[in-house]
């Protein structure tokens, strides 16, 4: 996602007790990583680079509209 630049949050569930409950009310009890979650509300969970790339790219235009 750096390669993107669009700027982004990077947090280590390990260490950090608050997201990783986050992350696990968000599916279903697992603690899947990466887990993103977009300013617009949608989140992806273990995406595929395709669909990941697809998301950021829509990212990009609303960022630059």
């Amino acid at each position: 996602m750096a390669d993107s630049k669009i700027p982004f949050i990077d947090i280590d569930i390990a260490d950090d007790h608050k997201a990783r409950e986050f992350v696990r009310q968000i599916n279903h009890g697992n603690e899947s990583v990466p887990t993103i979650i977009f300013p617009d509300g949608n989140i992806l969970v273990e995406p595929q680079n395709s669909i990941l790339a697809e998301k950021l790219t829509q990212m990009k235009t609303i960022l630059t509209d």
